[in-house]
């Protein structure tokens, strides 16, 4: 029985393969009730290390201030020179004060996209609130962010939560996340799902073991 990311965790499944041996669930439930919480966890991590509002905008006014150039990217261009061409004010400008309206309205149009995305990274861990055995995150426009996935029999299971993708938004969460911040922030969410197993798991250990003293001196 496996938890899998794109990380290591092998003290995460160590300790799921301690939980499954001193509880009375099946292999699938515990899959879905201990990646219920991971993603949860996740979700929390990310969400503490996202940006405040505002804050981007002003690094990238600061920035532009000091004189440095930021990137503007290719959608953005194409959408803004489609926007300014259909405009009749656009038209009877000068061509400096064309040039001039088009910077304004591309950086603008970047500085918006980077503020809305603030908390990609934890949307991308935003499950319904109890996990089965297929689930997806969803950004906003219904594009896949991340996807659960479960399989377990009679011989065992295992659970995937995968971010990485051919191509699309997936791909750009999991780029985002071998970052230092993202990174550390999914450890301690790994790690906090652990250390819940193991809180059970010493419990359930020391429950046991205190029967079996009482059971001994009965006898």
């Amino acid at each position: 029985m496996s938890l899998i990311i794109e990380h290591n965790i092998a003290d995460l499944n160590k300790a799921l393969a301690l939980y499954q041996k001193l509880s009375t669930k099946s292999v699938r439930d515990i899959l879905i009730k201990q990646g219920t919480k991971l993603r949860y966890s996740i979700w929390m991590r990310e969400r503490q290390i996202m940006a405040k509002k505002g804050e981007i905008r002003a690094m990238v006014l600061a920035r532009l201030k000091s004189g440095k150039m930021i990137n503007i990217r290719d959608s953005i261009v194409g959408g803004v020179d489609a926007k300014l061409a259909k405009s009749k004010k656009h038209s009877k400008m000068t061509g400096s004060q064309r040039a001039w309206t088009r910077q304004q309205a591309l950086v603008a149009r970047e500085i918006n996209i980077r503020e809305s995305g603030r908390g990609f990274i934890s949307v991308s861990s935003r499950y319904p609130r109890s996990l089965s055995d297929q689930a997806k995150a969803l950004s906003r426009r219904g594009l896949t962010l991340s996807q659960w996935d479960l399989k377990a029999d009679y011989l065992g299971g295992r659970a995937q939560l995968i971010w990485a993708s051919p191509s699309g938004p997936g791909q750009k969460v999991a780029k985002a996340l071998e970052d230092r911040r993202p990174r550390a922030a999914l450890a301690l969410a790994l790690k906090d799902v652990k250390d819940d197993i193991m809180e059970y798991v010493n419990d359930k250990m020391k429950w046991t073991a205190e029967e079996g003293i009482a059971y001994l001196r009965k006898k």
